[in-house]
């Protein structure tokens, strides 16, 4: 909730994320991908 309350993107905080728990994990967090702009 920091993050996007200081302005950060989706995409932004995604990668934040990543970088963060990637160790953790193999291929990616076990979340749904970023939605591209403008396909919702």
């Amino acid at each position: 909730m920091q993050m996007h309350t200081s302005g950060a993107s989706v995409a932004g905080i995604r990668k934040a994320i990543e970088i963060k728990y990637r160790s953790s994990f193999p291929n990616m967090t076990p979340t749904p991908p970023v939605p591209t702009p403008g396909t919702s």
